[in-house]
């Protein structure tokens, strides 16, 4: 052994290797070991050196690497080297179908070693269409595995004479199908990680997007997380959050709430709980209001924190205590208005019942000296009487706190009707109308006074008929269970847009 200084490898044997072949293993070693520190950042410049270095080393005029599709019906040449031009190319396709034998081989072999490729056959399938157009003699091919499947193939092609490929080669060879998985399974990693970081970037702007402020704590009570609406809402310094210490910001927050002692104890219970959820209100000292939901974080089946959702409701509940405000003075006027109602009923009745006795002993006293139109307006006079103590008897039962149902009563609505054409007889005779009805029968009724109603529609028909057409129709008709009554003329009509006001005071 010469300890001066290193092995001088000389054209001759080495512990029995012949020179040349010791000089082809040292290149390989060298080749390894460089490619060895690549960092494969880049998937295409790292493949593109690794096929560069193969050709150079192995001293073969193509290298490429293809990989199965999808389907594992075909394999796609994802780079291939041409050594003599120092080009690179891509993209061609091989279909299983077309080269059933080759496609087999590379199932069930370790390397396809062809020394004649033309005739072997492995790879014969490819003489015509392939191998003899570009002037390729030898092959040899390697399989790329990722995660003990074969993904690709890394193929050599040497032109020129015929070769054989020696034991040190397919060696360098399969180390160098190793280095392209590594440089396949960083791309796989790296797509892995650029499709986390795009997940978890969405998650992150759905979360500052969100009107509801968020905090996640984790089983130790350190922040593992937050949105921008929480740190707005909150106003906790950037100092406390970045610390991570929850109990730090809960000590922050104390100072803005009416009720810190409650707010702490709900904390420290759902802390010491952490399988419940929870909800509940919080008021602050400035008038803010929120809503605080509370609920564990699980992974699978183990509970490793706890998730706050805090929602400003300020504006919605000043809505709802203006609009509870609003109604409690509604009910304080409605009642007012009752009494104010029962009042003037009561009023009402004593000078009705003085008018209504006076025309009575009118009617009775001079009834024999009056002609026919006279006693047609006393009548009337009576009659209108009657009905102004019948609409004061109403306002009296809408004014009583505790108003029973209407009683129902037999009312003969043919009498009712006659009873409103006599009271209307002086407009109905001036305006020349025609008034006539049918099928008027006695219904029981518990309701407003019917002769009102036809008086108030009536005077409307008379008011708007057709002047080419008098007769104002009044029947009733039996639909679905109820008795339906009509007052019908052939005049203007209501305009739509004016039709839901018809039944409004």
């Amino acid at each position: 052994m010469n300890k001066s200084g290193p092995y001088n490898l000389s054209a001759h044997t080495v512990s029995g290797i012949p020179g040349d072949a010791m000089k082809r293993v040292i290149q390989f070693q060298s080749a390894l070991l460089e490619l060895s520190k690549m960092s494969f950042e880049d998937f295409d410049s790292s493949l593109a050196k690794i096929l560069e270095t193969d050709a150079l080393s192995m001293g073969v005029g193509r290298v490429s690497l293809w990989q199965y599709d999808d389907t594992r019906s075909g394999i796609v040449c994802s780079d291939l080297y041409i050594l003599s031009e120092h080009k690179h190319d891509r993209g061609r396709r091989l279909d299983a179908k077309d080269y059933p034998i080759y496609f087999h081989s590379l199932e069930n072999e370790l390397t396809i070693a062809a020394n004649d490729a033309q005739v072997d056959s492995r790879t014969r399938e490819f003489t015509e269409s392939y191998l003899k157009p570009l002037g390729i003699v030898s092959m040899l091919d390697v399989p790329v595995r990722l995660r003990g499947k074969t993904v690709g193939i890394l193929c050599h092609e040497h032109c020129g004479k015929e070769r054989e490929w020696t034991d040190d080669e397919k060696s360098f060879s399969s180390s160098l199908s190793e280095i392209v998985s590594l440089c396949l399974e960083s791309r796989e990693r790296r797509k892995a990680e650029e499709a986390l970081e795009h997940s978890y970037s969405l998650l992150r702007a759905t979360l500052d997007s969100t009107t509801d402020g968020i905090l996640v704590v984790d089983r130790a009570e350190k922040i593992t997380g937050l949105n921008k609406t929480f740190f707005k809402m909150w106003r906790i310094p950037d100092e406390v959050i970045q610390s991570k210490d929850d109990s730090r910001a809960i000590v922050f927050v104390l100072d803005q709430l009416k009720d810190p002692e409650s707010f702490k104890k709900k904390i420290r219970k759902l802390y010491d709980r952490p399988e419940e959820e929870s909800y509940d209100m919080l008021q602050f000292k400035d008038g803010r209001i929120f809503e605080r939901y509370s609920q564990p974080q699980r992974l699978g089946d183990r509970i490793v924190g706890r998730v706050w959702s805090f929602r400003d409701v300020t504006e919605r509940k000043t809505i709802e205590d203006a609009l509870i405000k609003k109604s409690q003075e509604l009910a304080q006027y409605n009642a007012e208005l009752e009494e104010y109602a029962y009042v003037a009923s009561h009023d009402l009745q004593e000078p009705l019942r003085s008018v209504a006795s006076y025309l009575d002993l009118l009617k009775k006293k001079y009834d024999g000296n009056l002609d026919d139109e006279a006693r047609r307006y006393i009548s009337r006079a009576v009659n209108g009487a009657a009905r102004m103590k019948a609409l004061i008897n109403d306002l009296l039962e809408y004014s009583r706190a505790d108003k029973a149902p209407a009683e129902v009563t037999p009312v003969n609505s043919a009498e009712a009707l006659k009873i409103a054409l006599e009271n209307l007889k002086a407009a109905i005779e001036e305006s020349g109308a025609v008034i006539k009805w049918e099928n008027l029968p006695t219904v029981r009724y518990a309701g407003p006074d019917l002769v009102t109603i036809f008086q108030n529609l009536l005077t409307n028909a008379v008011k708007f008929r057709s002047k080419e057409t008098p007769v104002v129709m009044v029947d009733a008709r039996k639909e679905n269970g109820e008795l339906i009554f009509s007052v019908m003329d052939d005049g203007i009509g209501i305009e739509p847009q004016y039709q839901e006001r018809i039944f409004q005071a």
